[in-house]
């Protein structure tokens, strides 16, 4: 118990690193079906994005 109230337990946001050389990147898709073709096919549009200190990737699929 006394270790959660301990108030030098490291947060998220203390943990993440900002040297670009860590290799840390976030990376989000989004995509959606429709019927299409009498619901035999199906389309996905989608979306994504990727985020490192150093680059941003952006992408329509």
């Amino acid at each position: 118990m006394d270790a959660l109230l301990n108030s030098t337990i490291p947060t998220a946001m203390e943990g993440l690193d900002t040297d670009p050389s860590s290799g840390q990147r976030f990376a989000a898709e989004l995509a959606y079906d429709f019927p299409a073709h009498h619901h035999q096919l199906t389309l996905t549009p989608a979306v994504a994005l990727a985020l490192s200190p150093t680059t941003r990737n952006y992408s329509l699929l």
